[in-house]
């Protein structure tokens, strides 16, 4: 009987491959619209018209200058998401000179792969004078986690999603005139990606001769063992990067009850750099390093609040998000290009209606729906990303504890539409399933200090 030896180098760039064929997360695709607590409660409807708080350093920076007194705030979100995947008649079709046959691929489905993940936001605004803000902000705008189980029907398309990003944002704002201001600044942006998948044994025929080939296939108990759990090597990647982009914003009052915001922020090409491991039973090894190129989309928004009375602010919200920028990921190992993964995403729109509602001088009620279109094609669509078109609710308040401190809370339910996944890993694996049940709740809470 053969001698398992560390997958070959071909077998492990082509694991490579298959492994971040798609990245993690997939609320939103791999972008996370909490970062506004207040504006959460209302759906993210006008929240780049109100300027409400300091979060208006990531929303619209120009709507600091709404601001009259210098403040802090700091808060998060707990996404709760959930979902089930469903084995569809997943398989793999054996090479030719192995007969050709078709093998399916069995195991676990894939129930609840999502843990709950806190996004934090923490944003500051000073007031230098009557015209001039300035602000920061530290948020997590790209990433969230998934995990199935080892021995689940599509560990070959994926296993372990994380990806986590650390967003630090310098801005600035001036009031042109009472009815104009702008704002911009700069976003530093760390980005760190952990992927885990399973890769058939079938892999491990590379680069081997016809005689070897045989001794591996009766060593892994013939044919029938090339994609099996109890053959299956665990493949990872993490690797880590900064990139910077840019933002800018404005907000105009035509009349007085109205207020338009307009805001751009830009792509970021991310480069992430780090090594992907190999690793059989108790046998592990380095392959080699993993580089790894994505651009995060542009993003356009317009929002707009109407004072109707003392009481009523009505909200709307439209974002236009250029998801096209994430064609491809590009793959490099030791300088070398390993392959070019098509994504293909599409543009994409999100569009929010909302209100707010002064209960008393101390307390705002909001709620708001959201129409969210996802930018994953049906042709690209995996189980890291089982993407799906959703539509939101939400709810929250706002209380002015005393003078200077404040709670803002939020609560949203999201709804994500069932989609089918028909993916091909390059070691032949082919993930067919479909994702029902959908959803994502969120619980956010935030505290704001006035100086």
């Amino acid at each position: 009987m053969m001698k398992r030896s560390p997958i070959s180098r071909t077998s492990a760039l082509l694991a490579l491959t298959a492994l971040v064929m798609a990245p993690s997360a997939w609320a939103g695709s791999f972008y996370i619209q909490e970062q506004s607590i207040s504006g959460l409660g209302a759906a993210n409807a006008g929240q780049n018209a109100t300027g409400f708080d300091a979060s208006t350093v990531f929303t619209n920076p120009a709507g600091m200058t709404n601001l009259t007194r210098s403040q802090f705030s700091a808060g998060g979100s707990l996404l709760v998401l959930g979902s089930k995947i469903r084995n569809e008649g997943s398989s793999a079709r054996l090479p030719a000179a192995l007969g050709g046959a078709t093998v399916a691929i069995t195991g676990k489905d894939g129930d609840d792969p999502n843990s709950p993940a806190l996004v934090p936001a923490t944003y500051g605004v000073w007031v230098v004078n009557d015209d001039v803000r300035l602000g920061f902000g530290v948020n997590a705008p790209f990433g969230l986690v998934g995990k199935y189980d080892q021995g689940w029907f599509g560990r070959y398309n994926s296993q372990k999603s994380k990806l986590e990003t650390i967003n630090i944002s310098l801005v600035g704002a001036y009031k042109v005139s009472p009815k104009f201001s702008v704002g911009g600044g700069i976003d530093i942006q760390r980005a760190r990606t952990v992927l885990t998948g399973a890769v058939p044994a079938i892999a491990g025929l590379q680069g081997l001769s016809a005689a070897q080939s045989q001794a591996f296939i009766g060593s892994v108990g013939g044919v029938g063992g090339l994609y099996n759990s109890n053959t299956d090597s665990l493949f990872a990647v993490d690797a880590d990067g900064f990139a910077v982009g840019g933002n800018l914003g404005l907000t105009w009052k035509p009349v007085d009850e109205l207020t338009v915001g307009l805001t751009y922020r830009s792509r970021i090409k991310h480069t992430v750099e780090g090594d992907f491991a190999f690793q059989r039973g108790a046998t592990k090894s380095r392959s080699g390093s993993a580089e790894i190129s994505v651009t995060t989309p542009d993003i356009i928004g317009l929002g707009a609040a109407w004072r109707v009375n003392p009481k009523w602010e009505l909200l709307a919200q439209a974002n236009y998000f250029h998801w096209s920028n994430f064609d491809k990921i590009d793959i490099k190992s030791n300088g070398t290009t390993v392959t070019v993964e098509q994504q293909d995403y599409k543009n994409s729109y999100s569009i929010a209606l909302g209100f707010n509602y002064k209960w008393s001088d101390a307390i705002i009620l909001r709620a708001g729906t959201q129409f969210d279109r996802t930018p994953v094609t049906d042709q690209h669509r995996s189980t890291r990303v089982p993407d799906g078109n959703r539509i939101w609710l939400s709810v929250g308040a706002s209380y002015d504890v005393t003078d200077n401190i404040s709670i803002d809370a939020a609560y949203a339910h999201i709804f994500v539409d069932d989609v089918k996944i028909d993916q091909t890993s390059s070691t032949g694996a082919r993930t067919r399933a479909t994702m029902t049940d959908g959803s994502v709740d969120i619980l956010s809470m935030a505290l704001r200090y006035k100086f």
